[in-house]
C-alpha cells in the first residue's frame, strides 16, 4: 500500500526551521516555510559574524543530506580538532585581579582523532541554507502575524488564520520559531522557565597567537569564558558572566577598548596572547525555556521553541537538528496508513528526543550552579571533579561521544 503523503507547514525561517523544511520535504507532498521576515542573503564580506555555531559531527552529517553543508562557504569553516576545558574557580580572573599561571590550574583535554565539531557564522550557515531552499521546490513565504491555531480536525488538518483573514491548512504545522514560539503560546503549551540572572558577552578578536583548531573555555566564580576558533588567528568569544558584570564589560567596551580586551585576555590567561576586537561587543541575556509538551495532534516543536538551554555546553544548533534528524526518520517509516501529523508518530518524536534534551539541560544547570558557589566543599569537589575527570580516558570518550552525536 502506497503511503499517504500530507502538506507540512514549518512557522521560522532560521538555521533549525529550514533545515527541517528541506528534510521533510523527502515525504511530504508540499512543504511551506513562514516567516514575519524576508530571508537574509548578505554578502559575507571580509568581516566574521559574532554569531557562531559550533556544529557536532551529527548535525553535519544531517546538513550534509540536505545538500546544505557544501554550500557553506569554506573559507568560513573551521574544525576544532580538540578542546582544553580549565578549572580556575578559586582564581580570580575580573578587571582587577592577577590571574593564576595557568600551567597551574586543573584542566581536561578532550580529542578524539577527528574534528569535534566545526565553528560556523550564523550569516554563512545561512546563506547556505537560503541557497539550498531556494534550490529545492520548497516555497517561503513572508506572513503577517499568526491570529489563531486551530485543534487538528476530523481530517488531522490544522488551520494558521493571518492578521487579513488569510487561512493555511495543513497536516503538520512545526513551530520553529524560537523561544519566544507564537505557535507554542497559540497552542496553548506551557513552559519551564529559569532565568539564570546572567548574560553573555559575545564579540570576535585577532590573535597574535594560532589557536591550533582548538576551543579553550574557563571555569570561574565569575562565569565561563570560551574561545572559540575562527579561521585564521580569529577567535569568537562568549562570556557568560552576571548581568551586571556583562553591562559593566559593554560599558568597557565602549568606553576604553583597550580595556576591555585586556580583560579578555586576562579572563583566559594570556593563552593565545595579544587580542584585537574586530566586531561589535554584544550581550545576550540568558535563560532556560523547556516547553512541557513538544507535541501535539498535527503539530511539533523543533529547537529552541522545545527547549531554549544555558550555551554552556554549545549544544543548542545541535540539539535542535536533533529534533529534525529524528522528526524526518519517524516521518520516513511510518505505517502506509499513519498520517504526516499522527499524533502517534509524533510522540515517539517526543519520547526520542526528551533524554538527550533533558540531560543536556540538567548537566549545564548544574555545572553553571556548581561553579558560582564559592563554599569549601564545592570548591573542593571542583578541583577533585576536574582532576578524576581529567585522568579517566574512559570518562572523557563517553562525554565526547554523546556530545558528537546530539
Amino acid at each position: 500500500m502506497r503511503r499517504t503523503t500530507g502538506e507540512v507547514i514549518v512557522v521560522g525561517a532560521g538555521p533549525v526551521g529550514i533545515a527541517c523544511a528541506l528534510a521533510l520535504r523527502k515525504h511530504a507532498t508540499k512543504v511551506s516555510v513562514l516567516d514575519r521576515r524576508p530571508l537574509t542573503t548578505d554578502e559575507l564580506g571580509a568581516t566574521f559574524d559574532h554569531r557562531v555555531y559550533a556544529l557536532s559531527p551529527a548535525s553535519r552529517a544531517l546538513l550534509q543530506s540536505l545538500g546544505v553543508w557544501s554550500r557553506i562557504d569554506a573559507s568560513r569553516l573551521t574544525p576544532i580538532d580538540r578542546m582544553q576545558v580549565w578549572s580556575d574557580a578559586d582564581a580570580g580572573v575580573g578587571a582587577d585581579a592577577t590571574p593564576t599561571a595557568a600551567s597551574s590550574l586543573p584542566r581536561i583535554d578532550f580529542e578524539e582523532g577527528q574534528p569535534l565539531a566545526w565553528m560556523v557564522e550564523h550569516k554563512a550557515l545561512m546563506a547556505a541554507l537560503a541557497g539550498a531552499l531556494h534550490a529545492s521546490d520548497v516555497s517561503f513565504e513572508v506572513v503577517p502575524s499568526i491570529q489563531t491555531l486551530s485543534d487538528a480536525d476530523a481530517a488531522g488538518k490544522r488551520v494558521l488564520q493571518f492578521e487579513g483573514g488569510i487561512e493555511k491548512r495543513c497536516e503538520l504545522v512545526v513551530g520553529a520559531d524560537g523561544r519566544q514560539s507564537q505557535i507554542r503560546a497559540l497552542a496553548g503549551i506551557d513552559i519551564e522557565t529559569k532565568d539564570y540572572l546572567s548574560s553573555a558577552v559575545v564579540a570576535n578578536f585577532a590573535c597574535a597567537h594560532p589557536h591550533g583548531g582548538t576551543a579553550f573555555q574557563w571555569f570561574s566564580a565569575e562565569g565561563v569564558l570560551a574561545y572559540l576558533p575562527l579561521p585564521g588567528n580569529r577567535i569568537s568569544i562568549v562570556w557568560s558572566v552576571s548581568t551586571a558584570r556583562a553591562a559593566g564589560l559593554q560599558t568597557l567596551a565602549r568606553e576604553s577598548m583597550a580595556e576591555f580586551v585586556a580583560c579578555v585576555a586576562r579572563g583566559g590567561h594570556e593563552r593565545l596572547g595579544a587580542l584585537e576586537c574586530i566586531s561589535p561587543v554584544d550581550v545576550v541575556p540568558l535563560n532556560r525555556v523547556l516547553a512541557r509538551e513538544v507535541v501535539k495532534p498535527g503539530l511539533v516543536l523543533v529547537g529552541d521553541a522545545a527547549h531554549g538551554i544555558h550555551p554552556l555546553a554549545g549544544q543548542g544548533a545541535n540539539l535542535g537538528y536533533g529534533d529534525v534528524g529524528v522528526l524526518e526518520n519517524e516521518i520516513a517509516s511510518r505505517s502506509a496508513l499513519a498520517s504526516i501529523g499522527d499524533i502517534a508518530l509524533l510522540r515517539r518524536v517526543a519520547r526520542a528526543r526528551a533524554e538527550p534534551t533533558v540531560a543536556m539541560a540538567e548537566t549545564t544547570d548544574r555545572l553553571q550552579g556548581l561553579f558560582k558557589r564559592s563554599d569549601n566543599v564545592s570548591k573542593w569537589i571542583r578541583r577533585s571533579g576536574f582532576a578524576a575527570f581529567g585522568r579517566s580516558a574512559l570518562m572523557k570518550h563517553l562525554a565526547m561521544g554523546h556530545a558528537m552525536k546530539n
